[in-house]
């Protein structure tokens, strides 16, 4: 049961993650998406986000808690209330309570910003509350490495979210629709790669911190750390390529490169979320000491 539970944890934990990285492209998107269609797009995302995460609270639960499922409600309980990773999780429930009110606000009143500006708080509260749970949190919960840890987590959903966006919502239309085409993958290109400069520098501090810590060992935990990079840079080299290569030619109105471009942004696609589900997987090892 145990090896079951850790198993749904880190599966369910990585869906959080890759439902929060479309949540936050969505979001950043917004700009270039017409109205109507961003906010369905964002409800549906966070209703998904809800789901999701309301699933790992008991996932996570039978994981750390290791006893037998029919004690499974007293046990979350007692999470909730009297451990760190449940003090974590209410705070995730509450910013996604905040982003929902968010989105209705937006829904009534487009035309305001403060809506916008509860939603960019709400789901970076969510982030944050992510990043306390993680091996960052060992340095303490309002510790600096706790802040980049939420840089490297927004960062990295930011640039998967925003190419796993592109894919969903659809950019074919009439002819009237081309410079709003123009406009949503512009701010696609420069989203993603400020993410990706994000991602790379807060990165580089995470690896050389736990590979400190590791005092040269090369066990489970780096072995898969090696991996996820692996992946990380295929995904890199495919965004650079999108960005100064296959959307300029696209931009300039060559026919011949859509098809190209559309098919390494969705290998990109399907790269991050391996990556979000690999760090998941991180997550659920301890580096070696």
């Amino acid at each position: 049961m145990g090896d079951l539970a850790a198993t749904l944890s880190w599966w369910l934990g990585g869906g959080v993650s890759v439902v929060l990285a479309a949540t936050l492209g969505v979001w950043l998107l917004l700009p270039t998406l017409p109205p109507q269609l961003a906010q369905h797009w964002m409800r549906s995302c966070l209703l998904l986000l809800a789901c999701v995460f309301l699933a790992y609270l008991p996932a996570s639960t039978l994981a750390l808690a290791d006893g037998p499922a029919g004690e499974l409600l007293p046990t979350v309980w007692l999470v909730l209330w009297h451990t760190h990773n449940g003090a974590m999780w209410l705070l995730g429930a509450v910013a996604l309570i905040v982003a929902a009110i968010a989105i209705s606000g937006e829904s009534a009143r487009p035309a305001r910003s403060r809506p916008r500006g509860a939603m960019a708080a709400s789901l970076l509260l969510f982030v944050g509350a992510r990043a306390a749970t993680g091996h960052a949190a060992e340095a303490g919960t309002f510790s600096a490495v706790v802040l980049i840890h939420v840089v490297h987590i927004a960062a990295g959903c930011a640039w998967a979210g925003c190419v796993m966006a592109s894919q969903a919502i659809p950019r074919s239309g009439p002819e009237s629709d081309v410079l709003w085409q123009t406009a949503f993958l512009q701010r696609l290109s420069q989203v993603a790669a400020l993410a990706l400069t994000l991602v790379v520098v807060s990165g580089l501090f995470n690896v050389w911190r736990i590979l400190d810590a590791a005092q040269v060992s090369f066990g489970t935990y780096e072995q898969r750390l090696t991996f996820k990079l692996t992946v990380v840079g295929l995904a890199a080299a495919l965004g650079a390529w999108n960005r100064w290569i296959a959307l300029p030619r696209l931009l300039q109105g060559g026919a011949s490169a859509r098809k190209p471009f559309e098919l390494s942004l969705r290998a990109e696609a399907v790269l991050l979320v391996l990556v979000l589900l690999l760090a998941a997987w991180l997550g659920s090892t301890m580096p070696s000491r």
